[in-house]
């Protein structure tokens, strides 16, 4: 249960943390307007989204299930592909916008995507330790069941060795 909680906390903290920061792009966006700077941006957008493949492969290449990524990481895909349309089309204010929300989102991504892969390093320990405790159940049952059954097998021959033969009665 408190798992669960810090789970959600950081899921919550996460995404206040990428509202905030898409709120903040989204302000500095409205300055920049010029051809030049959106051009740098679109570079920047470019870097981020490999940086979020990267960690997306990574993440998967640890064994973590990177289903639910791939599907932000195909958003982040689609801003930036419309974020180049804007841009060569000269459309620098909404090439700015699309830009600044593929930034935001492809951060999202990363930090998902390192979630994932610590979640799925911790999974072997949590396998060793099942396996662990399961060996030494079975080495626990196997030397109780070796000593009850001497235990039994001994009261057994006691009781044979008391008992009298009986005497047939011939007629």
């Amino acid at each position: 249960m408190r798992w669960l909680s810090s789970c959600l906390a950081r899921r919550f903290s996460l995404l206040l943390l990428v509202f905030l920061a898409s709120c903040s792009l989204l302000l500095l966006s409205a300055c920049v307007r010029g051809a030049d700077d959106v051009s740098l941006k679109v570079a920047e957008a470019e870097g981020k989204v490999k940086e979020a493949y990267a960690a997306v492969l990574e993440a998967e290449s640890f064994g973590a299930n990177v289903t639910n990524v791939v599907s932000g990481l195909n958003a982040v895909a689609v801003l930036l592909g419309d974020a180049n349309v804007a841009f060569r089309l000269g459309d620098y204010g909404n090439a700015s916008l699309l830009v600044d929300r593929c930034i935001g989102l492809a951060d999202a991504v990363v930090a998902e995507a390192g979630n994932l892969k610590s979640e799925a390093l911790a999974r072997p320990n949590a396998l060793l330790l099942a396996a662990g405790l399961s060996g030494a159940g079975l080495a626990v049952l196997f030397f109780v069941g070796l000593f009850g059954w001497r235990f039994v097998r001994s009261r057994y021959v006691r009781r044979v060795l008391k008992m009298k033969p009986e005497e047939a009665v011939s007629s």
